[in-house]
């Protein structure tokens, strides 16, 4: 094609990314490949005729979605993410370039009003690895973080922790961890730190349905046909085993038990995930009030795995607004932690159902979202 007719296309693809566009909250969510984007690249090159002025004759979502999706795709590691963008076009990376490029970047940004643009960092290349989730280059470290979180503190663990506490664990987790400092950035920016623990939060939750023979496979590639950044990572991840270079060090996990609502019993249940303890002393119980309720540990190299329980009957006074101090506890009594949650009092409780609708966990009014409803 030549450039009139390569032109014409791109305008074409212009008017689907305008009702596409105000579908997602993010670019890089758009159901593009890898083909698609090199397709549509070549027909912007043609059209650039290795001309920078000739920027301003791509439309302006599509401009966009070549940045963000270039982010997405290309290892910008080594050259830096100017030059692979601008290679792609045959342009030189000079500082003129470049340039055209921010002032073209700018321009289209105000055709897409509803859309966020973080104004932290760089002005052009920081809002583009926003919007494109989950940058090439933090991929490969990033199923190793999740395959690491299996064994600490497990896929279970993490699905139970819900996207408030893993935003919570995740910087610690990472700082600790021989990581490349761009998934550290991701994980840890507060750009992206949102989107780290969601994309996260999301392939633990996959992952430990599908390592509880709840979901198969293949069914878990159906579900993220839309979204292709999950996509990619949960092929990676089921192609690789648990070894990793990334090494742990012997310490002890505990999450906090949270409150969820059984739905075939109808009743309120304390559910404990799995809790692991560096300890030599053997977990044996958990104590909540003036009663006991044993536990099934097992040791794994140097750690006891206490495993998930949920408790029910608990003759807690519900009414109490105060707050409920459990213990765990050794042989002889010796304590290994101690929990402080809140006890729910509410006239109104929210509870958010699971995948598979089985129970339905404490929506917490401290996220502002239920303290609005009640109100």
């Amino acid at each position: 094609m030549n450039p009139d007719e390569q032109r014409f296309e791109l305008l074409k693809l212009e008017r689907q990314l305008d009702e596409q566009f105000k579908k997602i909250s993010l670019i890089g969510q758009l159901p593009i490949q890898r083909d698609d984007f090199e397709q549509i690249i070549q027909k912007a090159a043609t059209l650039l005729q290795g001309q920078r002025n000739n920027l301003r004759l791509i439309p302006d979502k599509v401009y966009l979605l070549l940045m963000i999706f270039c982010a997405r795709f290309e290892d910008t590691s080594e050259k830096g993410f100017w030059e692979v963008f601008l290679g792609k076009f045959g342009l030189p990376a000079d500082f003129n370039t470049q340039n055209k490029c921010r002032d073209r970047f700018k321009e289209a940004r105000r055709s897409v009003p509803f859309f966020h643009f973080p104004d932290e960092g760089y002005a052009c290349v920081t809002p583009v690895y926003y919007h494109a989730m989950i940058p090439q280059l933090c991929v490969q470290d990033l199923v190793k973080l999740i395959w690491r979180l299996n064994k600490d503190p497990g896929w279970d663990v993490v699905t139970d922790l819900g996207i408030i506490q893993l935003a919570k664990m995740l910087p610690a987790t990472v700082s600790h961890l021989h990581l490349a400092k761009p998934l550290v950035r991701f994980v840890q920016s507060a750009n992206s730190q949102q989107i780290a623990t969601e994309l996260i939060h999301g392939i633990c939750e996959h992952a430990h349905l599908w390592e509880e023979g709840a979901l198969q496979s293949d069914e878990i590639a159906l579900l993220l046909e839309n979204n292709p950044a999950q996509k990619e990572i949960w092929e990676l991840l089921k192609g690789q085993r648990e070894e990793s270079t990334i090494d742990l060090p012997v310490r002890s996990n505990f999450p906090p038990p949270r409150w969820q609502w059984d739905i075939a019993a109808r009743q309120l249940q304390l559910v404990f995930p799995k809790q692991y303890v560096a300890e030599t002393t053997r977990p044996r119980y958990y104590k909540i009030e003036s009663r006991n309720y044993n536990v099934q540990s097992n040791r794994s190299d140097s750690f006891w795995i206490v495993e998930a329980i949920a408790l029910d009957n608990l003759h807690i006074d519900l009414s109490n607004s105060g707050r409920l101090s459990i213990d765990l506890l050794g042989d002889n009594g010796s304590l290994l932690h101690r929990w402080v949650i809140k006890v729910p009092f509410d006239d109104l409780l929210i509870f958010k159902a699971n995948s598979q609708v089985t129970n339905a966990r404490l929506f917490p009014f401290d996220d502002g979202i239920a303290r609005s409803l009640h109100n």
